[in-house]
């Protein structure tokens, strides 16, 4: 037996106690999030996967006769609530272990440690036959690099920090190599930088100072914080910060 329900803010599913299901429903709840502009999607994979085989192993006991419900819901635009219902008896989660077990060679007792590492935050019922879980997805941020009035002009999508650091790196590298002694920086849509990102600002500014040295590399459209982080580290020396 699989039932499915879906709208715009949620899908559901309601599934005889089998392991054959877990595909279907993965591959039918990654369409959804699709939907919802949602690309990346292995750690929500594994956290629903593990929810599902925890209620037909554990709660359910491999029972066919017996369902398991399944609704993810959307609470905002990048947070999720995965919803598991299976018909068990419930158990003591006051008990649970949610460290990952120190012993590689431990197959079981994986799933629950594995999900709290990955979501947000983990909510049982009273009787111990449901979870709620709230998973969250993080835009990784992108890098637009496009010439714009003779100038080469760097755009992140979003904050840099060390998640991106890798990226970021290359993008300057290859920035150095255009030779290209006009650099702007439009940080419109960056709210945060981290003590990684800075320093490759600090670096990427002497070596181009080193190329160009009567230039100064220009930032736009920095927000207060920006700016002012700017200014407390002292990294304003090397950039001309305008509006």
């Amino acid at each position: 037996m699989y039932k499915i329900d879906e709208n715009n803010d949620y899908i559901s599913f309601e599934f005889s106690s089998d392991l054959k299901y877990i595909d279907r429903i993965i591959d039918d709840s990654i369409d959804f999030l699709k939907s919802n502009d949602i690309g990346s999607h292995n750690d929500f994979k594994i956290v629903v996967r593990e929810l599902i085989i925890n209620s037909i192993e554990h709660g359910n006991n491999n029972d066919n006769s017996k369902t398991v419900k399944c609704k993810i819901s959307l609470v905002d635009n990048l947070r999720f609530n995965i919803e598991v219902e299976d018909e068990g008896d419930g158990f003591d989660y006051s008990k649970l272990d949610f460290k990952m077990p120190e012993d590689p060679e431990q197959h079981r007792n994986r799933g629950i440690p594995l999900i709290n590492t990955l979501a947000d935050q983990i909510d049982f019922n009273e009787k111990g036959n449901k979870i709620n879980v709230i998973f969250s997805f993080h835009n990784e941020t992108k890098f637009n690099v496009s010439n714009e009035n003779g100038a080469l002009t760097i755009t992140p999508s979003g904050n840099i920090t060390s998640s991106v650091a890798d990226n970021f790196r290359v993008i300057l590298l290859e920035s150095l190599d255009e030779n290209n002694e006009n650099i702007v920086f439009n940080f419109e849509k960056v709210e945060d930088l981290d003590s990684i990102s800075l320093s490759l600002l600090i670096t990427f500014a002497k070596m181009f100072n080193r190329k160009f040295p009567n230039v100064v590399i220009k930032v736009i459209s920095a927000n207060n914080d920006i700016k002012n982080l700017f200014k407390l580290t002292r990294i304003n020396k090397f950039y001309n910060i305008t509006d």
